[in-house]
């Protein structure tokens, strides 16, 4: 299976002979805000530091990682990104197998396959607009195995309930078998701490939870993440983790958009209002079938349109979406849109009105 990601202004950016601030990317779900100010402060304010090597042991963010959440630093492993850690927790736990609800993300099929796990992938249905269901997950647990839940799921945007997936976890460590939950896009919901396991993550040995600074903290350039687990699963985590995974930058960029309280407080208004806007306006496009996100992107079925086409209309105008053609379980009639800025956003449904309406 080939890495496909959003993002890749670069590519389009060569192809269409444009430069960056051109392109509007609704391929890739960052912040429509952008950088916290005090990120971007604390990004000049060490460019200074980077003539030495990075604190191996990320021990500033890791503080500033538990003050946030109240847990213990211990419970804390910071790492290149989320990507990083899933390549990690798999190899350090050499699961038999590894179970998949799909569609999600592309990369624990990846990270699977090389681990030479057999892969299982329980289809999230369509008609069920998407939702997860927990009680078709429970009877395939084993021993010895991984199962990757993405909550909110990217692509489809759907939250699974708290209870439910405490329900899978507990079913879990009586089979012996890990749940790693990737949170990285919760932080766009307004009701955040009602929905995440990272303080459950500190009590089961068997749940591990990710989070990242790429998406709310618009920091995918400086490659930072976290998972949070028990105490003994950090430890064992951390003896085979590369060293300097994380550059100085982007800790102390990291640390100060954690305390950037008000920077967060207002991307979380701004996705919840021009979401539910966004979605409104694509509901009014007779060919195309939006599906309600409760975070920053939006998936749509086409109908007289391929992906494959439209992305490459839209490119000619500057425009990048992501084809969901490359996710199991989908098809080339699907496509996901980030939440931006309503000039961009308005840009992007006059432009899908002309090609696709």
């Amino acid at each position: 299976m080939s890495q496909v990601h959003g993002g890749n202004v670069w590519e389009l950016a060569r192809r269409q002979r444009l430069p960056l601030e051109e392109i509007i990317d609704f391929s890739a779900n960052i912040n429509p805000i952008g950088i916290s100010a005090k990120a971007e402060a604390a990004i000049r304010d060490n460019i200074d530091k980077v003539v030495h090597y990075p604190d191996p042991d990320c021990l500033e963010l890791r503080r500033a990682i538990a003050d946030h959440h109240k847990i213990h630093v211990k419970d804390i492993i910071v790492g290149n990104g989320t990507a990083q850690l899933i390549y990690l927790l798999t190899q350090v736990l050499g699961p038999k197998s590894v179970l998949i609800p799909s569609p999600t993300f592309s990369e624990y099929e990846i990270v699977a396959v090389k681990a030479g796990a057999k892969v299982i992938f329980p289809r999230i249905r369509e008609k069920e607009e998407f939702r997860l269901k927990i009680d078709r997950l429970i009877p395939r647990l084993k021993r010895d195995q991984i199962v990757f839940v993405c909550n909110p799921n990217n692509p489809t945007g759907q939250l699974t309930p708290k209870p439910e997936l405490l329900k899978l976890v507990r079913e879990a460590e009586r089979r012996k078998a890990t749940i790693v939950l990737d949170e990285v896009f919760i932080d766009f919901l307004l009701n955040e701490e009602e929905q995440t396991l990272i303080r459950e993550a500190t009590k089961y040995p068997n749940l591990i939870v990710l989070r990242s600074f790429t998406k709310l903290f618009a920091l995918p350039g400086l490659r930072v993440g976290y998972a949070i687990a028990q105490r003994k699963v950090v430890k064992e985590l951390l003896l085979h983790q590369e060293p300097w995974s994380v550059n100085h930058l982007g800790q102390m960029a990291a640390i100060e958009a954690f305390r950037d309280r008000q920077h967060i407080r207002r991307t979380k208004k701004f996705v919840n209002k021009e979401g539910n806007w966004m979605l409104k306006q694509l509901m009014e496009i007779g060919n195309l079938t939006p599906y309600k996100s409760c975070t920053n992107f939006i998936l749509c079925r086409l109908k007289n349109i391929s992906s494959t086409q439209l992305r490459k209309a839209l490119l000619h105008k500057g425009i990048l979406i992501r084809d969901c053609s490359s996710f199991r379980c989908l098809n080339d009639r699907f496509i996901r849109l980030a939440v931006k800025r309503r000039s961009e956003n308005l840009c992007l449904i006059k432009a899908l009105k002309e090609i696709a309406g």
